[in-house]
């Protein structure tokens, strides 16, 4: 009888340990999906400091207000923190992970994210890349009336999803467009 009571101890000691390192795996898990590593201009991210921007791209060309700096093609604003909360992009330098930035296409957006993951809102065009960050194409379209597979993107803004934006993604309407007839 003390070897089946011993027996059921191990099993539950096993079970325990296994249990454990799952609940260690989900933790980490949801820790890194919080990581702001989906975008970034050289090396500059949503989260950093004025400090880190001027260390890997110089000095800025423009500063407004201490809470924006301006580079070729792009503008870094800062929250009340002074961390990066948005990046604004107008030069077609720049591109996502997913080769997409200033002139690609409504099609080309579609095709690397998939309709079901997008959303709109006056005609712009937005991808959610994670719980805290999104990115809004700017397709200068009024509204899914004026919005075509052909329609290119006129510029783009990586956004942290702060308190200015959190609300904003349940907001939107799913995706509708015209097909170029």
């Amino acid at each position: 009888m003390s070897e089946v009571v011993a027996s059921i101890r191990r099993r539950k000691v096993q079970i325990s340990v296994v249990v454990a390192v799952l609940v260690v795996i989900i933790i980490i898990m949801s820790f890194s999906s919080l990581k702001l590593d989906g975008f970034s201009i050289q090396g500059v991210k949503l989260g950093d400091s004025y400090d880190k921007i001027e260390k890997k791209l110089g000095v800025a060309q423009d500063k407004f207000s201490g809470r924006r700096y301006t580079y070729d093609g792009v503008e870094f604003s800062a929250d009340d923190s002074g961390k990066i909360d948005n990046i604004r992009i107008w030069g077609t330098d720049y591109r996502t992970d997913k080769k997409l930035g200033v002139g690609s296409t409504l099609a080309e957006i579609v095709d690397q994210y998939g309709k079901d993951k997008l959303r709109m809102t006056y005609g712009d065009v937005y991808v959610r890349l994670n719980k805290i960050q999104m990115i809004m194409f700017n397709m200068a379209a009024y509204d899914s009336s004026d919005l075509y597979d052909t329609t290119i993107v006129k510029s783009m803004e990586v956004r942290s999803l702060g308190d200015r934006y959190r609300d904003s993604w349940d907001s939107m309407s799913p995706l509708e467009f015209q097909p170029e007839s």
